[in-house]
């Protein structure tokens, strides 16, 4: 089996995260490719250097991250709006560009896979700084996977999906899964929520016909959150993303505003 591990986003927490990350890459001999963005923390090791020895990428792409702002958020803002019935906590985070960065990022680490034409089985999208436990695994299927549990506003006419951090499958479907950023201008335009990131991946999966198998598993974000997520024995879940389809927002909670 060929595997690819994406990395996206920015370089958290390498050093305490990596080692089982590096055991699953030793275990299926899997490249490595990264899209970064040129923010680093030396004070806890999250560096390019660092991941670079520790992963040693067949490909790392950095960006400047005032750049993309300069050049793509400020068009963005011009047309986004944040509703004021958000806590605090969660408008300042939607009011920032990392909805729309990190879907870009997303795009942009998926598109190294194919730099070299190689033909792999199973296509890996990761954060650095997921902490896999002993028991998460790679299976070759037919699904795209991804872990059981859920994000959303619950107050908000179907605004939920699932959670965005890691899911693997077959190159055709995290390329379509990976694609987001392409469509999210549509997708915005057309008054879906774009906060929180994991509604607007349901949505975007709704579009297209693709069967998804929910797994059970440990992993946490650095911050120890999810803790939903901490049931490896779940048992496996299949539904089809057609099953999310035609689920409309409610307009007044659009992120959208017409300049």
């Amino acid at each position: 089996m060929k595997v690819a591990f994406v990395f996206s986003g920015l370089i958290r927490e390498v050093e305490k995260t990596s080692l089982r990350f590096l055991e699953l890459i030793d275990k299926f001999k899997a490249d490595v490719y990264a899209s970064f963005w040129d923010i680093e923390n030396p004070e806890d090791g999250s560096t390019i250097s660092n991941f670079t020895e520790i992963f040693k990428p067949k490909y790392l792409e950095i960006e400047s991250w005032k750049a993309w702002e300069s050049s793509t958020w400020n068009i963005i803002q011009e047309e986004y709006q944040v509703t004021t019935d958000l806590i605090p906590h969660e408008r300042n985070k939607a009011l920032s560009s990392s909805p729309f960065s990190m879907w870009y990022k997303i795009w942009r680490a998926n598109m190294l896979t194919k730099f070299d034409s190689k033909p792999y089985d199973v296509v890996v999208r990761l954060r650095t700084d997921l902490v896999l436990s002993p028991q998460f695994e790679i299976k070759q299927n037919d699904y795209l996977n991804i872990p059981h549990g859920a994000v959303g506003i619950w107050n908000w006419q179907h605004c939920y999906g699932m959670h965005d951090f890691i899911a693997y499958g077959k190159p055709e479907y995290m390329d379509y899964y990976s694609s987001i950023f392409y469509y999210l201008s549509r997708y915005h335009k057309e008054g879906h929520y774009i906060y929180p990131p994991e509604n607007i991946l349901r949505h975007h999966l709704s579009q297209k016909e693709i069967p998804i198998r929910f797994y059970g598993d440990a992993v946490l974000l650095r911050d120890g959150g999810n803790s939903d997520r901490n049931n490896p024995n779940k048992p496996d879940e299949y539904i089809s993303s057609t099953y999310w389809a035609n689920k409309q927002p409610d307009p007044k909670f659009s992120y959208y505003k017409p300049r």
